[in-house]
């Protein structure tokens, strides 16, 4: 029964090989769209952390006493919790400085030129 499946007379025979599959793209060129990949993640990021740091800034100096010239908003903490919404805000830093450091260690580790990741 075995031997049926080897035997080339049969319409449903097949040898065993594959076609070789073409390169569409050369390796650089998937380094190159990677880079680009990881350059616009990083900067999506990066570019949330000078608002987060001024309403880190704002709320610190009204913490400490400072007058604050602007009219306050509320991410849903209660309002003389000030101390909580810091602490969110510092979190939220911290957290996209360290998405942004895992996508660099992961550009490196998949061959990113290190001349092509934001530093």
């Amino acid at each position: 029964m075995g031997s049926l499946h080897r035997d080339p007379s049969i319409p449903n025979y097949s040898a065993g090989t594959k076609p070789a599959r073409t390169a569409d793209k050369s390796p650089s060129a998937a380094k190159n769209k990677d880079a680009k990949r990881y350059q616009d993640q990083i900067a999506a990021l990066r570019a949330k952390l000078p608002t987060l740091n001024d309403k880190i800034a704002e709320l610190q100096g009204a913490l400490n006493g400072d007058t604050v010239h602007s009219t306050r908003t509320y991410g849903g903490n209660k309002i003389d919790d000030w101390h909580v919404e810091l602490a969110d805000l510092q979190k939220k830093r911290d957290d996209i400085e360290a998405k942004v450091s895992a996508l660099q260690d992961e550009a490196r580790h998949n061959g990113v030129p290190e001349n092509q990741i934001p530093q």
